[in-house]
Parts: C-alpha cells; sequence; structure tokens
C-alpha cells in the first residue's frame, strides 16, 4: 500500500520533494511580488536556477516595465480569485544573475498560470505561478507566419517581373481610388491618372531571340518602370507585355512627363542577352478617372483605346485619351 510505503513521512517535504523534480519551475509570490519560494525548474534547457532570487523583489530583478506588468498580473489573480494565464517574454541576461548560469540564452517565452493560494485573516495574500517555457512553439509559429506572409506576397506579385500582378493592381487600384475621393473632398488632391502600355513589336522578340531573351526584355522594362516612377505610383503587370500604371494626386502634365520619361528611357535603352543586343519601344495611353467612377475597369479601358492609337499612328509615342478619336 502506498499509505505504507509513506508512513512516517512529513507530508510536506514530500510534496516539496515531488515539487522539485518537475521540470517545470513554481514560483510563489506575496501579493507585492517578493519571491517566497522557488520549486522545480531543473530542466536546464529551459530554465536557469532561480533560486537565489528568494527573498527579493520583482523591480529589484528586473526592469521596472516588465516587473509592473507582472505583477499586475498577481495582483488579478488575487483579485479575482481565479486563475490568471497570460504569455510573456524574457531574456536570462536581463535578470539578475542569470547570465554565466547554466540554461538557455537568448529571448525566452512563457506561458504563466498563475493562481491564488489561501491566506489567513490579516495575511498577506500569495500565488504560485507555474512557468512553462514555449519558446520552441512560438517559433515554430513564427517560422509559419513568415512562410504565411511569403505565400501571400507570392500571390500578391507576378514572378517574372516582381511588380503587382491583375489582381493586385485591381484590389490597390480599388484603394487608391478611395483615398484620392477622401483627399478630394478634403481640398488635397488634383487628379487621378490611369497609363497603359505595351512594348511594341514584342512578338518579334519572342520569335527572333527567344522567350528567354523576351523575358528578360519583360524585366529590364519593369525596372525601367521602378526607377522612372515614385515610390506611391502603383505599377502592375496585366498579361503578356502589357503594363498598367496609377498616377494619383497630380496634374495631367505630370503624368505626361512621367510617361515621356519612361518612354524615352526605353527606347535609349538596349539589353545584352548573351551575345546578342537587344533594343524596343513602348506605345503608351493615358486617361483621366472619370468622376463618377469608383473602380479601374472603365479607365483601363479608355487608357488602352489610347495606347492602341499610339501604336497606329506609329508607335513608340503617348497618346491621351480623347472621346473624339478614341470614343468606344
Amino acid at each position: 500500500m502506498i499509505e505504507e510505503k509513506i508512513s512516517g513521512m512529513d507530508e510536506i517535504t514530500l510534496l516539496n520533494g515531488v515539487l522539485s523534480a518537475v521540470p517545470e519551475p513554481f514560483f510563489v509570490y506575496d501579493e507585492e511580488g517578493t519571491y517566497l519560494d522557488i520549486l522545480g525548474g531543473m530542466d536546464r534547457n529551459k530554465y536557469h536556477d532561480a533560486r537565489h532570487l528568494i527573498g527579493q523583489r520583482m523591480h529589484d530583478v528586473m526592469n521596472r516595465k516588465l516587473a509592473d506588468r507582472l505583477l499586475r498580473k498577481i495582483k488579478l489573480a488575487i483579485k479575482t480569485e481565479s486563475l490568471v494565464t497570460f504569455e510573456y517574454a524574457i531574456d536570462p541576461k536581463d535578470i539578475f544573475r542569470y547570465e554565466g548560469q547554466p540554461g538557455p540564452s537568448g529571448m525566452r517565452w512563457f506561458e504563466a498560470h498563475i493562481s491564488p493560494l489561501a491566506a489567513a485573516p490579516g495575511e498577506k495574500r500569495k500565488v504560485v505561478w507555474i512557468a512553462f517555457d514555449i519558446t520552441r512553439l512560438k517559433n515554430a509559429f513564427e517560422r509559419l507566419d513568415q512562410q504565411s506572409r511569403q505565400l501571400r506576397e507570392m500571390a500578391r506579385i507576378d514572378t517574372l517581373t516582381g511588380l503587382l500582378n491583375r489582381r493586385s493592381f485591381y484590389e490597390m487600384a480599388y484603394l487608391e481610388i478611395e483615398r484620392f475621393r477622401a483627399e478630394k473632398r478634403a481640398g488635397f488632391s488634383s487628379g487621378f491618372f490611369v497609363m497603359m502600355m505595351d512594348l511594341d513589336h514584342f512578338k518579334q522578340i519572342n520569335d527572333n531571340f527567344g522567350h528567354y531573351a523576351g523575358d528578360t526584355s519583360l524585366r529590364h522594362f519593369s525596372k525601367t518602370l521602378k526607377t522612372c516612377l515614385r515610390s506611391n505610383d502603383v505599377i502592375g503587370r496585366l498579361g503578356g507585355e502589357e503594363f498598367a500604371i496609377i498616377i494619383s494626386g497630380e496634374r495631367i502634365n505630370t503624368a505626361e512627363s512621367l510617361a515621356e520619361r519612361i518612354r524615352q528611357t526605353t527606347e535609349d535603352t538596349k539589353i545584352t542577352f548573351q551575345d546578342l543586343t537587344i533594343s524596343f519601344t513602348v506605345s503608351i495611353g493615358i486617361t483621366q478617372l472619370g468622376e463618377k467612377e469608383n473602380d479601374i475597369i472603365e479607365a483601363l479601358k479608355r487608357a488602352d483605346q489610347a495606347m492602341y492609337r499610339a501604336k497606329r499612328e506609329g508607335r513608340n509615342r503617348i497618346c491621351i485619351f480623347s472621346e473624339e478619336k478614341d470614343g468606344v
């Protein structure tokens, strides 16, 4: 019988012995954050020996901000007479006399379980605080979150050029229109312009030099766009050799000036591919967002019409949408 085996043993001594052997540490604090006792925590891969902290207050062994936060949790457990659980991070080097002791290094994450202990009338309240090291779990979640962010970014970006893909461009366009409308109501915005552009005779590059040469040309043109435009301009590859740009909060002469910079830079560029030299030009169409338009669809159609007029008129040029010349 178990009772016979422990007969004569001090139950408190036995309980302390059991708790001391537990891998996770048990901290006993009073309501002022004084370390009254520390049991367990024998796994040195996760925990330091904290017994030297007994008799000291939290504010004596760690920075004030962290100590204030931990003490609030102790007081909450006492006030509500209930279990309090939360997560917190500590770097062992920031705890008094932890550095140099056997145990882990670097930032560690813990999940605390704080339970109030019964007390006699007039006696200071106490809590027992069990700390579970969840660092590996937090790091695993962080890696998963990072991978998820990367996947979301990959879903937004055209993998060949690094620009927004068609879907993301449309989503960004909607947000830009919303922002433009708000700024215009406040009197801070001028115009909202949309450009469509298409590389001239691009099929000949693929036919004459191969698709790798075509891909190189598209990547180079994408870099040209990023170089010629501002950080707040929205650029997207809509497919093939078609690109679209949003210029918000500017006047038409600014949009024309940016388009001309793109056109001229593209014309002047020579790309070396293997032992070949490739050059090409671009045709650009520009239109302004209509007063009652709340999405980019119709503006893209008008810019597309103006772009194809640029091609009909000889390519390597810029055309601004005109109802008379481009009316759909």
